[in-house]
């Protein structure tokens, strides 16, 4: 007997679906950022993210919280200003999280 799938069910698979291109697609763009000396942001700012060094790490525990910790991170390895980070595209900030995990893992 053939089963059919519910309407949940169906709406469930093709939210993973999409889940999976966004993140094939965030990583594939990562790949071209690790092969590039920089990225052009969406803002159309040039930024570069270089590896961090124990006195970036040491300058991050600053941070109260998880992610206040982060943004120090990524203020200076990127050179962006507070306020750059925060106008970021939310894909570019995925980038760069993607790319500190790589550094931090």
């Amino acid at each position: 007997m053939a089963e059919t799938k519910t309407l949940e069910a169906l709406e469930k698979e093709v939210a993973e679906l999409e889940e999976a291109a966004q993140r094939k697609a965030l990583e594939k763009r990562l790949e071209q950022l690790k092969r590039a000396d920089s990225n052009i942001l969406s803002n159309g700012k040039t930024a570069k993210m270089r590896k961090p060094t124990v006195r970036d790490m040491k300058l991050s525990n600053e941070g109260n919280t998880d992610a206040g910790k982060e943004l120090i991170l990524m203020r200076n390895l990127t050179e962006l200003t507070e306020e750059e980070l925060y106008a970021l595209d939310i894909e570019d900030y995925a980038i760069y999280q993607m790319m500190l995990q790589g550094f931090l893992s």
